[in-house]
């Protein structure tokens, strides 16, 4: 029989592949998709608005653990965007520096949804800059762009959640207490994945100074990243989905 955290990880990767552009054509049908995986997420981290137990945590959002994956590149910018993927959903990416392999240390649940969301980003901001028919050079500036793009994206979505309470969805109403729940709750998680890190791979590291040329292809990957459609998922992000 499947444990709670099995069935919330089988809806929420079913939604992101149907939010996939190369899998489906209808915009208002992917951004649909996407909101409603914020919204369990969003959901199942804060049961009956009250602060999740260890055993809680356990049950809705799998044992603390990490995963292994394999980055597409070795580029800076994606990189970028699996560390902005796992601080979104309260996750810690460690990667190794002789390889393209990658760790994402959180709950089973969040980590998945990392690893699922952190891949169609990627994917698409490769497709878009081929599709535009630029050269290497030019696809690496594009993903530098896209990069800073969902950086700009996860920040303000992490600062407008505080902004919530109160949207109506279907209805639905958020309390303010709850939305600081749920807060404080991605705070801790952050904490979590990051203590577990360590314990993991010992000391880590502060990561690569990276620069970029700002020019036309980047201020069009940014335009791109800035627009990939996270943080439009503030406003539905805290409202339970029943």
């Amino acid at each position: 029989m499947n444990k709670p955290h099995d069935d919330i990880l089988i809806k929420i990767l079913n939604l992101i592949s149907n939010a996939d552009s190369s899998l489906n054509d209808c915009e208002n049908e992917r951004a649909t998709s996407m909101r409603m995986v914020h919204a369990m997420l969003a959901k199942n981290g804060t049961p009956s608005s009250e602060a999740l137990t260890d055993e809680e945590r356990d049950e809705q959002l799998g044992a603390m653990g990490r995963s292994e994956h394999t980055m597409e590149t070795r580029f800076v910018w994606e990189l970028g965007v699996w560390n902005e993927m796992a601080r979104l959903n309260g996750c810690y990416a460690v990667k190794s520096r002789e390889s393209k392999r990658i760790w994402i240390i959180g709950r089973a649940v969040q980590a998945e949804v990392v690893k699922s969301i952190a891949a169609w980003v990627v994917s698409s901001i490769r497709r878009e800059s081929v599709t535009n028919g630029y050269d290497e050079h030019e696809r690496v500036r594009f993903g530098n762009g896209a990069w800073h793009g969902v950086i700009d994206q996860v920040r303000d979505t992490l600062a407008r959640r505080m902004m919530v309470a109160g949207d109506n969805m279907d209805d639905e109403k958020l309390s303010t207490g709850a939305a600081l729940v749920l807060v404080g709750q991605h705070r801790a998680s952050l904490v979590e994945a990051k203590n577990a890190a360590r314990d993991m791979f010992g000391g880590l590291g502060k990561g690569d100074n990276h620069s970029s040329r700002q020019d036309g292809v980047y201020e069009h990957g940014h335009t791109y990243g800035r627009g990939m459609g996270l943080s439009t998922q503030i406003e539905v992000s805290l409202i339970p989905v029943k």
